[in-house]
């Protein structure tokens, strides 16, 4: 792969390709690593926008401005771009991200929970951070080896080839390409050596981000069923027209539950199959006869291969049978013999291979001519084959009921035939344990909703399932309001007033209802750890937001259950820390990686983002053009 060539006038490293730092020749090496260190010094003691959519447009004044103006934080001389070559790195760096190569400040260290992080793009700041460090690679002497550079672009492009077409993607010449690319490699090295200078997190701070990550809640609960408001909903029912209304609005699946079942009229042709079956196939086979060279044995090996699973299963009972070893003694089997070796049913095999070729190949007749748009007298070609033929009954039979047809009904015949157009043959032969068999979906009845006045009673019991949890939701959300008032201006959904525990004991229990304690838990724990034994409380407030989102006394509106069967009024009683000897190994090593996390953001933010601490204060980055453009602006607009 090319080289970046040397700007001119820049001074040639001598025997350092491999170096992470190139010292200019003629200057003092310790000097220069001493400058790194200086530079992170600098860093440490100073930190102890609109979207960027074009660069420079219009407003009068110099053709190529001033555009970025800062102070080198090495030497504090003075330093400047125009808004040509600030506009040209702004649009190699957008290339440079979508190459992977550069990752905008703005998203890399902006705040973790702004819901427009990473968003907008490349910023204007974005671009005055790049050319600041930059500058300090320069200052430095902080350089990309060749070999650096070379695995780099592998990873990215793979092979010159790869390169090539990278480069032609972005429209430039491959020379330009890595010029871009080894620009930002240098830059990454001066924020990685930066973010070195982070400190390992001590006791404290892990022991603080795992107490804060893992506090633990306390709830007093009033709970009700809402069975016991049934009859009092019924009293409510709305009239026939009101009720068919409400149910046409619920969703799909609810009122299909109602609906009739789907029936399929179903004629087959069977092959009877396994042990004590009889077929002449000579019919079937002088119909279909394989074709010229067929090798018989193959045929054979293939047909047990497919159909092992549906035709040759060993009975679940007989999976694990003993066998009695020399000494007499029973060995039972480590794992089930799930199937018959081909070797224990080669009989049956060579036996039903043909008539199975035989029927696909009479399968594939019987399709091509209905396409044709023959009519084809289905029984009567089965019964001069030989084959068993059942007609479906009128008015067709339910899924159910066609997986209980014998011999031939299995759960996989009875699912084609429901999902099958009507008129249509199945699209493959049926093989089960006791037939092979053709299938047609002659008739099919999709389900329905029948009449109303048929479904009348059904109905008025969902909506009064409905409205008793209602009831019951209203019912202890009144709790609530006789202990606190409610100011006029909030809705009570919105409202979480603080109770009293003493006083929301004394009204449920003279209301016959009682106040269950929920002990101390984390956030997306049950009790015991035991997800299975959890009650429907238990599972309710595990990992419940909006409950652990209570301040200490106060109480949520009354919610019911994700079950429709039990409504919930819950007070948050408190929240603490848990004792550190809880923490584990697991949440030590979470904790310490997390307090890291959190030292390398936070250092990110206060240096490398262009509009941060460091970078306005101790660099003093400044945007004159920008500055000048947006002061006209605001005095044109008055």
């Amino acid at each position: 792969m090319s080289q970046t060539p040397q700007k001119p006038g820049a001074t040639t490293p001598k025997h350092h390709e491999d170096d992470l730092i190139v010292v200019p020749e003629g200057k003092s090496r310790l000097r220069y690593i001493a400058t790194i260190g200086l530079v992170v010094f600098l860093l440490v003691i100073f930190v102890v926008a609109d979207t960027f959519q074009s660069a420079l447009s219009g407003g009068g004044g110099d053709q190529d401005p001033v555009y970025l103006t800062w102070t080198d934080p090495i030497s504090k001389a003075p330093r400047q771009v125009l808004g040509s070559e600030f506009n040209a790195t702004a649009r190699d760096l957008g290339m440079m991200e979508n190459f992977g190569f550069f990752r905008p400040y703005s998203a890399a260290f902006s705040d973790p929970l702004s819901p427009d992080r990473g968003r907008g793009g490349l910023e204007e700041e974005d671009v005055a951070s790049f050319f600041v460090f930059e500058g300090i690679a320069n200052s430095i002497g902080i350089e990309v080896s060749n070999e650096e550079h070379k695995d780099r672009l592998r990873g990215s492009f793979g092979d010159a080839e790869g390169l090539r077409r990278g480069a032609t993607l972005a429209r430039m010449p491959v020379e330009r390409l890595e010029q871009i690319i080894r620009r930002c490699e240098r830059v990454g090295k001066v924020c990685a050596q930066i973010l070195l200078s982070v400190e390992a997190p001590d006791a404290a701070a892990i022991e603080a981000e795992w107490l804060e990550e893992n506090p633990l809640f306390k709830f007093n609960v009033v709970t009700v069923k809402t069975d016991q408001y049934v009859d009092q909903a019924r009293s409510e029912a709305p009239d026939d027209e009101t009720l068919a209304a409400w149910f046409h609005e619920r969703p799909l699946f609810e009122q299909q539950g109602l609906f009739t079942a789907q029936t399929v009229t179903a004629d087959v042709a069977y092959v009877p199959v396994g042990e004590g079956a009889a077929y002449d196939a000579a019919a079937l086979l002088a119909a279909y006869p394989a074709p010229e060279g067929t090798d018989l044995a193959e045929q054979a090996s293939s047909y047990y291969t497919v159909n092992r699973a549906t035709r040759f299963a060993v009975p679940a009972d007989q999976q694990l049978v003993a066998t009695v070893g020399e000494d007499g003694e029973k060995i039972i089997p480590e794992t089930p013999k799930l199937f018959y070796e081909l070797e224990e049913v080669q009989e049956q095999v060579d036996f039903e291979a043909p008539i199975y070729a035989a029927m696909r190949a009479w399968l594939t007749d019987l399709q091509d001519r209905r396409t044709q748009g023959e009519e084809v007298d289905f029984a009567a070609e089965a019964a001069s084959y030989g084959l068993t033929f059942m007609a479906g009954p009128e008015g067709g039979l339910e899924r159910s009921e066609l997986e209980a047809q014998a011999p031939w009904g299995t759960p996989m015949i009875a699912g084609m035939l429901t999902f099958a157009q009507e008129g249509a043959f199945l699209p493959s032969v049926m093989i089960g344990s006791k037939s092979m068999a053709i299938a047609l979906a002659r008739a099919k009845k999709d389900r329905e909703e029948p009449p109303f006045a048929d479904i009348r009673d059904e109905v008025l019991e969902m909506w009064a399932t409905s409205r008793s949890a209602e009831i019951a939701v209203e019912t202890l959300d009144g709790v609530r309001l006789v202990l606190a008032a409610k100011p006029e201006d909030i809705e009570a959904a919105d409202w979480r007033p603080e109770i009293d525990l003493a006083e929301l004991q004394k009204l449920t229990s003279e209301a016959g209802y009682s106040v269950i304690e929920r002990d101390w838990l984390g956030q997306n724990s049950v009790p015991n750890d035991d997800f299975a034994a959890a009650t429907p409380l238990q599972r309710f407030l595990r990992g419940n937001v909006e409950m652990h989102a209570l301040e200490a006394g106060q109480v949520a509106p009354a919610v019911s259950s994700p079950t429709s069967d039990e409504v919930f009024l819950v007070r948050m009683e408190g929240k603490k820390s848990p004792p550190i000897e809880d923490i584990g190994a697991l949440g030590l090593l979470r904790a310490r990686e997390m307090a890291k996390s959190d030292a390398f953001q936070a250092m990110g933010t206060k240096i490398f983002l262009g509009d941060g601490e460091w970078m306005t204060d101790t660099v003093q980055v400044r945007f004159p053009e920008r500055d000048r453009r947006e002061a006209a602006k605001e005095q044109g607009g008055e």
